[in-house]
């Protein structure tokens, strides 16, 4: 009976070793993955056109449409070329936006374009980020030249603004000021240092009243058209006893000698209407305004009582900002005007 059962298992094992050896060893197998699609993004779209001269009546006047490309000189579309360019002109790109006359001179980004009538703005655009400008005659284009001039003269000074407002070869453009051509004409002024007043320590000096006195005098030199503006009159504090040859201060227990027997003033003139005076008229201003009280005779006796010195060649007086004996010019603002146009003519 067990050798029957034997018998019976026997091959049975065998097919299972069989069947393990075939199929027991392999990895278990992943099920199939499906294909994954990527869906794109969808490329955004093109910004629509910004038609720049659609709106504006170009039937009248001088055109000029004003090209900045953050490359160089501007160019400018001139008079037919740009009524061709009215129906076309297009700014392409993000955040096109109009622009006011000041913030012409800070754009954001090229190209930023200006319109103008008689040469005075009407319209401008811009943008955030770089954009195209498309829709015109590029072969139609003149750089506009800065050019600057300086004038001393305000007569010269407007017959420039008409010459170049007159020539249609010159414009001014975005360079004109905000304020608008022209500017009001400036009041040259100058300075005059009048002699220094020397009196006595002891002599009553009123600063108002001898204000009033300089600014009289002066007056009634200067020449039509000029005007005192004001009278400056100044302590120049106690004279000191110095050294002839460098005027440095005789010390005494490490301080200056202070000469108390004058007082000095320093005086100063401030005139409106003129840059400059004939010497003819400081040297009058110098008569009728100098107080100078001989003071050496008083030094010579304050030094020997000071310094036990009868050396009239060895100390000097030493005032605080020195001494002026003669009206002159201190300082001068002439009239000056900068005027900044563009040559619009062809290149040669």
């Amino acid at each position: 009976m067990i050798r029957k059962l034997l018998l019976f298992i026997a091959p049975l094992a065998v097919l299972v070793l069989v069947f393990w050896m075939l199929f027991g060893i392999r990895e278990p197998m992943e099920p199939a993955q499906p294909d994954v699609v990527v869906e794109q993004p969808a490329a955004p779209a093109a910004p629509d056109p910004v038609f720049v001269l659609r709106d504006h009546d170009l039937a009248t006047g001088t055109l000029a449409l004003m090209i900045h490309d953050g490359d160089g000189a501007p160019v400018v579309l001139r008079d037919n070329a740009v009524i061709a360019a009215q129906d076309n002109a297009a700014l392409v790109g993000t955040d096109v936006t109009q622009l006011s006359r000041e913030m012409l001179a800070q754009p954001d980004a090229a190209p930023v374009i200006s319109l103008y009538r008689d040469d005075l703005f009407i319209a401008g655009y811009g943008c955030a980020t770089p954009c195209t400008l498309t829709g015109i005659d590029t072969g139609s284009v003149v750089s506009a030249i800065p050019q600057v001039a300086q004038y001393d003269s305000y007569d010269d000074y407007l017959a420039a603004i008409l010459a170049v407002s007159e020539d249609p070869n010159f414009g001014f453009l975005d360079l004109r000021p905000l304020g608008g051509l022209p500017v009001p004409r400036q009041v040259p002024e100058l300075t005059l240092d009048l002699p220094t007043m020397i009196a006595p320590a002891t002599a009553f000096f009123d600063r108002d009243t001898h204000s009033a006195m300089v600014m009289q005098a002066v007056q009634d030199t200067l020449p039509d058209g000029a005007a005192v503006s004001s009278v400056d009159i100044s302590p120049a504090g106690p004279a000191v006893i110095g050294d002839i040859d460098n005027s440095a201060p005789i010390l005494r227990n490490g301080a200056p000698i202070p000469f108390t027997d004058m007082q000095y003033h320093q005086m100063q003139v401030q005139i409106d209407g003129a840059d400059t005076l004939a010497d003819t008229v400081l040297d009058r201003i110098t008569e009728l305004t100098r107080i100078q009280v001989d003071a050496d005779a008083a030094f010579t006796a304050f030094v020997a009582a000071q310094l036990g010195s009868d050396c009239d060649e060895c100390y000097r007086i030493v005032v605080k900002g020195g001494v002026t004996d003669a009206t002159q010019i201190a300082t001068t603002r002439p009239e000056a005007y900068t005027l900044q146009y563009y040559d619009l003519r062809e290149a040669p």
